[in-house]
């Protein structure tokens, strides 16, 4: 399921993935930019493995931090944190942009801009479903379809169906925004883990 924590990270909340402007995921995008910060819950159920992973997460503009039941990461637009609950390690890096496109759900916009066609459907009881999919024939996925809430603009939920046929779905809930975090929101505190191994990989 680990797998599944890079596919939230790739697509959760920030989803200005549309080359065409004024489309529907342009407003998604502008609308996550004027939150001043936002929180959310999120459930991923894998096809293929059983049980579901509950998470949170707390964005606000590039920087982010992922609570799972096994990991927990902290970036704050240079530096990342990823701290294991079963080894009591911590990581510490500085993600290279190749990296980043796979952690980091604002870097990957320019990537993904123009790397995918949009088909938008019809808006429907306060939903509207958004199908991306990807121009490079050799892409890891097939298709990513989303349900977004047509009045909110934020995603409701994210189906992933990927290369091998797997499909991951990810449900998102408790959207908050306008939520203004303070930077130690996304660095690590040492004091909240004593017990922690810091391995600095810089």
């Amino acid at each position: 399921m680990r797998r599944a924590y890079i596919s939230f990270l790739l697509i959760l909340l920030i989803l200005p993935l549309s080359h065409a402007q004024n489309s529907l995921l342009d407003k998604v995008k502008s609308k996550y930019e004027s939150s001043k910060g936002i929180s959310a819950v999120f459930t991923i159920m894998q096809e293929g493995t059983q049980g579901k992973i509950v998470g949170d997460i707390k964005m606000a503009g590039e920087k982010f931090v992922l609570n799972t039941p096994e990991i927990i990461s902290w970036y704050n637009g240079k530096e990342m944190w990823s701290y294991m609950f079963s080894t009591r390690e911590v990581n510490l890096s500085t993600p290279s942009l190749s990296e980043l496109q796979n952690i980091n759900p604002y870097a990957i916009i320019n990537g993904y801009k123009k790397g995918f066609t949009e088909k938008t459907g019809t808006p429907k009881n306060g939903k509207q479903t958004v199908t991306l999919i990807p121009k490079n024939k050799q892409s890891d996925f097939k298709k990513i379809v989303l349900i977004i809430d047509s009045q909110l603009l934020y995603p409701l939920s994210v189906t992933i169906y990927d290369k091998n046929n797997k499909v991951t779905q990810i449900e998102i809930s408790k959207y908050k925004s306008g939520l203004n975090y303070p930077d130690r929101t996304f660095v690590f505190d040492k004091k909240n883990y004593p017990d922690a191994e810091l391995i600095d990989l810089r």
